[in-house]
């Protein structure tokens, strides 16, 4: 099934990485994909071109 949601986090901000997870454990049908913008892997590209700085 494909995520009906993408987040956007900051792996960097403690407070945003307690929230994530707080949503994450909460999304048990997986509707949500948690992309996290502070990776090195994070390609806006993918993602509508929302670079770091607009995500932030």
């Amino acid at each position: 099934m494909k995520n009906k949601l993408t987040f956007l986090f900051d792996g960097g901000c403690p407070l945003c990485l307690r929230e994530t997870n707080f949503l994450k454990k909460r999304d048990r049908l997986n509707q949500i994909a948690f992309i996290d913008i502070n990776s090195k892997d994070y390609d806006q590209s993918l993602f509508n071109d929302i670079s770091y700085s607009e995500a932030m």
